[in-house]
């Protein structure tokens, strides 16, 4: 661990636990290694696994750049056949992704199906003679879930109508999660439309 050294400690941390760990704590561990007294054949060891684990997350995102090389020539085979792709915040693979996952948008009568779909509709539960709604069910297609949940992060960005909504829920004292949710369903509704309309996506003025 100290022959890494604190960078690439910290890099390893990060991968490995998807940005959870802080540069911190990477400091703090290298410390208590600097403290702690280990056989020279447990050190070893130590380092040699923590080697293998960095090529293995090396060749993993090796595949993942060769399976998205393979999306995207594939997306360029059907591309003109579609309009999500000219939503602002919505890049050439989010759009594969998302087609990959609705397949024919003739298939939903409604945006609204589409939010059932995500699992953005909201959960329903009756006590009594009272119903109470709480966040996204969260059911439904979890791979198009998470790539709607990349894509509002990029469009509230980028596109000014998503944008506009996004702080719109904020401003009416919405938490930033269900604004964002909220800017989802917004998102699903434009691209239902644009992809019913065979229409590429316009700016209100």
């Amino acid at each position: 661990m100290l022959e890494m050294g604190e960078e690439k400690l910290y890099e390893f941390m990060r991968k490995t636990s998807r940005n959870h760990y802080s540069p911190e704590k990477a400091r703090e561990l290298l410390e208590i290694a600097k403290d702690s007294i280990s056989p020279d054949f447990i050190e070893e060891a130590l380092l040699f696994e923590v080697k293998s684990l960095l090529k293995l997350i090396e060749y993993i995102e090796d595949q993942i750049k060769e399976v998205q090389t393979r999306i995207l020539a594939l997306w360029e085979t059907v591309k003109d056949k579609h309009y999500l792709q000219t939503i602002p915040g919505i890049s050439d693979l989010m759009a594969a992704m998302i087609w990959a996952e609705l397949g024919d948008v003739e298939n939903f009568s409604h945006p609204d199906q589409i939010v059932a779909f995500a699992g953005y509709d909201p959960k329903v539960k009756k006590s009594g003679n009272k119903k109470v709604i709480s966040g996204p069910n969260k059911r439904g297609s979890r791979l198009l879930r998470w790539v709607l949940g990349r894509a509002v992060v990029q469009a509230k960005l980028f596109n000014p109508v998503i944008e506009q909504y996004f702080k719109k829920k904020i401003s009416e004292g919405k938490h930033y999660n269900t604004a964002l949710c909220a800017a989802a369903k917004k998102l699903i509704r434009i691209i239902w439309s644009v992809e019913k309309n065979k229409r590429t996506f316009q700016i209100p003025r």
